[in-house]
């Protein structure tokens, strides 16, 4: 298995962990639309993005640099003239991403690969609109940074 595949696999188990048992991994994040509102209402996924030959000779090794994007997504328990909640539920978003942030930045090596993963950006919060209509929900986009060195000889 490449690199990147146990990257994937363990930035969604650190998410998993970090954000705990009341978060839900969204089974297709690229179509937040047609999901379950249960798992919108407090829900991640990941993204792979982009990613560029880094240039650095290390044995055989491939150095590659590769974005990845975090979904996070919040349900708004409110109503059209209720700003306190949705207000929270901005505030709860925002604060599961500085879980994430915060653990990344410290500990820039993910389980022990050696693959440092950095914050780039985000897109800022988003209204999302279900194809149900079953509630309101928040999606915020974080983009991440992660280099990491693939064997080319096996």
């Amino acid at each position: 298995m490449s690199k990147i595949s146990e990257i994937f696999d363990d930035v969604n188990a650190e998410i998993q962990a970090l954000l705990g048992a009341t978060q839900f991994q969204i089974p297709d994040v690229l179509a937040l639309d047609v999901q379950s509102p249960m798992l919108l209402a407090s829900g991640f996924g990941v993204v792979i993005g982009p990613a560029v030959n880094t240039n650095r000779q290390l044995d055989c090794q491939l150095s590659i640099e590769r974005n990845f994007g975090v979904i996070l997504t919040e349900r708004v328990a409110a109503h059209n003239t209720d700003t306190t909640g949705f207000s929270n539920a901005q505030k709860a978003i925002l604060e599961k991403q500085f879980i994430l942030i915060k653990n990344w930045e410290r500990e820039v090596s993910l389980a022990n690969r050696k693959a440092k993963i950095l914050f780039v950006a985000d897109g800022g919060i988003e209204v999302l609109t279900t194809e149900t209509q079953a509630g309101r929900f928040l999606v915020l986009t974080s983009e991440f940074s992660v280099e990491y060195f693939e064997d080319i000889t096996t």
